[in-house]
Order: C-alpha cells, then sequence, then structure tokens
C-alpha cells in the first residue's frame, strides 16, 4: 500500500466552470448570461439542490452530462489551470508523490487537456466519466486497483460532493476553495483540510 493523491479535475485543476456555463446554456437553450451574483449564489448549492434550482429534470441529466461532455471538447484548449497548478504539481512531483486524477469529465476530454497544457508527465493514470451523482464507488475501485494507504493519502476537490465521496470511503479531503463550491458550503462540510491557494495545499498534504 502506497501513498497517492488523487485530484479532481474540472474546478480543481482546471479553471472550467464559465466553459461549463456556456455549455449548459447552449444545451439549455439559454440566450442570456447568468449575472455574475446568480453565479455566486449558486457556488453556496450543493449539486444536488443546484439541479433542482436550475429546474432540471433528474432523468434528463445522463443526456445533458453526455452531449456536455463532448460540447466541452470544443473549449478546452481556452480553459487554463488555476494559478499555481504547474508550480504545485511540479512539486509534488519532485517530492515523489504517485497522483492520479479522478473525474466526471470523459477521461478523453482530461487526457487531451493535460497534454494540451503539459501536465500529463505529472500523472500515474486518469478515471474519467464518473457519475456526477455519487464519486464513491468509482473512488473505492482505484484505491484498491493502485493499493492507496489511506491513512497517508489524500483527495483532493473543490464540491461538497467530493467531501462526501471521500468520507464515505474513508480517504483524508482536502478542500479547495477557487473552484464550484465556495469556502462557505464547503466548510459546512468539515473536511480535513481547506486551502485558498495551492501553496496552503502544497503545506497542508505534505509529510
Amino acid at each position: 500500500m502506497k501513498k497517492a493523491i488523487i485530484f479532481d479535475f474540472d474546478g480543481t485543476l482546471a479553471d472550467s466552470l464559465p466553459a461549463v456555463i456556456d455549455v449548459f446554456c447552449e444545451l439549455t437553450g439559454r440566450t442570456e448570461p447568468y449575472p455574475d451574483e446568480q453565479i455566486a449564489a449558486y457556488r453556496h448549492l450543493s449539486l444536488g439542490e443546484l439541479i433542482r434550482e436550475l429546474g432540471v429534470p433528474k432523468w434528463k441529466i445522463p443526456v445533458l452530462l453526455v452531449k456536455g461532455r463532448k460540447m466541452l471538447e470544443k473549449h478546452l484548449k481556452d480553459i487554463h489551470p488555476h494559478p499555481g497548478i504547474h508550480k504545485l504539481l511540479k512539486e509534488l512531483q519532485d517530492r515523489g508523490e504517485r497522483m492520479y486524477i479522478l473525474s466526471s469529465n470523459s477521461t478523453e476530454n482530461v487526457n487531451s487537456y493535460l497534454q494540451h497544457h503539459e501536465l500529463d508527465q505529472y500523472f500515474k493514470s486518469v478515471y474519467g466519466g464518473v457519475s456526477i451523482l455519487g464519486k464513491a464507488p468509482r473512488l473505492l475501485k482505484l484505491i484498491e486497483k493502485e493499493r492507496v494507504d489511506l491513512d497517508s493519502s489524500w483527495y483532493v476537490g473543490d464540491e461538497t460532493r467530493d467531501v462526501i465521496a471521500a468520507r464515505a470511503v474513508k480517504l483524508k479531503i482536502a478542500s479547495v476553495t477557487w473552484g464550484y463550491n465556495s469556502r462557505e458550503a464547503l466548510a459546512v462540510k468539515e473536511p480535513d483540510l481547506l486551502v485558498d491557494t495551492p501553496a496552503q495545499l502544497l503545506k497542508g498534504i505534505s509529510g
């Protein structure tokens, strides 16, 4: 069993929220952009709450997700990593950390993005296509396949559902505040580590 650091992708590594909003508008036929204050309010909501707020029927979610992943491909080159991510991953690699990605985005999209932004060298494997309504089962499969030591390893994510998934498999969770959910929403879930910058994340998960 070995230490590993498992990263979420969208919102955690990639600053993809604006692109995801654009894709959602295309899928639903919305022509008016969401006001900044509305987006800020949405960041306080869990995924389930957001789905209800947007009025999306649950039966439509799988279809929208598949179409959304395909549409997101054309935005990949315009989505940049969050500031400080390159340095964070380089330092973790220099320390000999094993790193993986677990994402609701498709494996193809994530790998294409990593290659375009020269981030692919840092990760041993990408586990994509994870259900947006339940990350825990796939997280557990990753842990078992890669022989991840739970006591020394971390899952790094930006949403409240990441905290729930990590708790379900007894993995430590580091929540970052620069992604989809707000600091306030994440704090309610009481993650093991709550950070505002990649430098804080590096310090918190080291050792």
